[in-house]
């Protein structure tokens, strides 16, 4: 957890941002920035969002920091998703990729909770 902390308070102190602005940013209380960047609290996936997009670097720099990303592009095996991501990219503008992202993990997070659903109800079946 510090070294989040630490890759946090590096990336809010590289924009000039106070804990509070950050805060206020994201929605949250100034003493949960101050627990992140102490280490003693880890974000829910939707604060990283939150906070990587306030911070403009992707999630994953932001917890796992620039060395560690992946300098290769990840590829998609479906070639028709691939193809239709292509277009999308260059068709619509930032907003609309977002809220087509937004539309995205909202069906990933649904998956999830249907898979974790169906986990506690075969235990409680068996």
């Amino acid at each position: 957890m510090a070294v989040f902390g630490e890759i946090l308070k590096r990336l809010r102190q590289e924009k000039s941002l106070s804990q509070q602005s950050l805060a206020d940013l994201i929605g949250v209380h100034v003493r949960q920035i101050s627990k992140y960047e102490m280490g003693t609290s880890m974000p829910t996936l939707d604060r990283i969002r939150r906070m990587a997009e306030t911070l403009e670097v992707s999630a994953d720099e932001l917890v796992f920091g620039a060395a560690k990303r992946r300098t290769t592009t990840n590829t998609i095996k479906h070639p028709v998703l691939a193809e239709r991501l292509r277009t999308l990219e260059q068709m619509v503008s930032r907003d609309e990729l977002r809220s087509v992202i937004e539309l995205l993990d909202a069906f990933i997070a649904k998956k999830q909770i249907d898979q974790i659903a169906k986990g506690r109800s075969a235990r409680r079946n068996a």
